[in-house]
């Protein structure tokens, strides 16, 4: 869960960074919550929504869990379990957009 600003189209997060999620009903200028499941978050190359530092390795045998942190927050992103990251390397994380959820900051209700 990563707090940002709505408008045009994205999340605009503190750092500068920019994460698409486009069809969300938010007015503009709103502070919501950026959510996607761990599943759902790779790290890879393809369309990078943002990156971070490689804090945590958890193996599961096909696949690596890895806690990174992005924007001062811990997130959780899933890796090829043979080839996963190195600890402390800064990697980039990839998602669908339709698998970027987004909540309303104050109430915590899911965002259409």
């Amino acid at each position: 869960m990563i707090e940002g600003t709505w408008g045009d189209g994205a999340v605009h997060m503190q750092n500068g960074l920019t994460v698409p999620a486009k069809g969300h009903a938010a007015a503009s200028g709103s502070p919501v919550i950026l959510g996607l499941r761990p599943d759902d978050l790779v790290v890879g190359d393809e369309e990078p929504l943002f990156e971070g530092e490689v804090s945590v390795l958890e193996p599961l045998g096909a696949d690596t869990l890895v806690y990174v942190s992005v924007n001062g927050n811990e997130v959780i992103a899933k890796a090829p379990g043979r080839s996963p990251p190195d600890l402390g390397a800064t990697v980039r994380l990839s998602a669908s957009p339709e698998n970027i959820y987004l909540f309303d900051a104050q109430s915590g209700e899911a965002l259409p």
